[in-house]
């Protein structure tokens, strides 16, 4: 196996799922190409077996290297490579109709680590929490190595919107129902439910070690511009620079928003500042939350190989 080895890669089934729209991530496929890039041992080249269309596929690219998965290229066809390049080791067998090499596990990550990478899968980091009171029942499961997968329920349809977007757009794996008094009004389930997500992440990031600490992010939405940056720094301190134009988002009241973020920041135990244009109130909330999520993924980032504290002081 020399330095330099093409990996070839069917991207239907190895890095995304299927051809449909949304698009959804393979478990444990950012890990694992960062992992493997890093190592040095392998270029990986991507072989599109999909329907998709060169926008979608650019956007499939943007998002590697958005995660430090650097790929060569994404192909068609395979005819124009040399065979001494590609490493046939763990072919299983090929489809010559489509030029594509189908390598076994390549639909579990987590075991082709092992067996192609000096740098094995770290454990995926997984928080199960459940928290009850008599004015909310909480059960939570966050994955912060998964793929944006989520399954919420909170009773209050914007609120679940919002959470949605936290997990698509921080690649979290979400898993929440809330029971609360919102017959009462909603401030007890939002307020509980930052409280419990504020804590599977804290809980999630261990001791901290190899992650980048620090997460920025800044998105556009429509007519509003959105900035969030967050450090994992076990010093909780918010900052909000946000006017909203609207009392309510539908029936969900905007007042509420901080309220989560605050609570998050408490239970976190982080350092988050956050900031919107002015302009339309729903586009100002959204735009919020998905420049957090995207903030998140950045800070949660685990550099491969790496089992430093983000720390000059030893400690966090």
């Amino acid at each position: 196996m020399k330095k330099g080895t093409l990996l070839i890669i069917p991207l239907i089934g190895t890095i995304v799922e299927h051809s449909k729209e949304p698009i959804m991530w393979v478990k444990g496929v950012f890990h694992a190409l960062r992992s493997i890039t890093t190592d040095g041992i392998y270029s990986i080249i991507v072989v599109n077996n999909s329907s998709f269309n060169s926008q979608q596929v650019g956007y499939i690219t943007e998002s590697l290297v958005k995660e430090s998965i650097q790929i060569e290229a994404i192909i068609n066809t395979i005819d124009e490579l040399k065979s001494d390049e590609i490493d046939t080791r763990l072919t299983l067998s090929l489809i010559p109709s489509q030029g594509i090499f189908c390598y076994e596990g390549f639909n579990n990550w987590e075991a082709i680590l092992l067996k192609i990478s000096t740098n094995p899968s770290l454990p995926q980091r997984i928080a199960t929490l459940d928290r009850k009171t008599k004015e909310t029942s909480i059960e939570m499961s966050v994955n912060l190595d998964g793929s944006g997968k989520s399954s919420i329920e909170t009773g209050l349809p914007f609120f679940n919107h919002m959470l949605d977007q936290i997990a698509k757009h921080g690649r979290l794996d979400i898993s929440l129902t809330c029971n609360g008094d919102i017959e009462v009004d909603e401030h007890h389930s939002v307020e509980d439910v930052a409280i419990v997500f504020g804590s599977a992440i804290y809980k999630g990031l261990g001791d901290k070690k190899g992650i980048r600490r620090y997460g920025e992010a800044t998105i556009p939405m429509d007519d509003v511009t959105s900035t969030v940056a967050i450090d994992f720094s076990n010093r909780p301190y918010f900052v909000w620079n946000v006017e909203f134009s609207r009392d309510v988002v539908g029936t969900f009241p905007t007042e509420m928003v901080y309220h989560f973020f605050k609570s998050f920041s408490d239970e976190a135990r982080c350092n988050l500042h956050m900031s919107v244009t002015n302009g339309n109130t729903h586009h100002q909330v959204e735009a919020l939350f998905k420049a957090f999520a995207r903030a998140i993924r950045e800070a949660i980032f685990r550099y491969p190989g790496i089992n430093d504290l983000p720390s000059t002081k030893g400690a966090l």
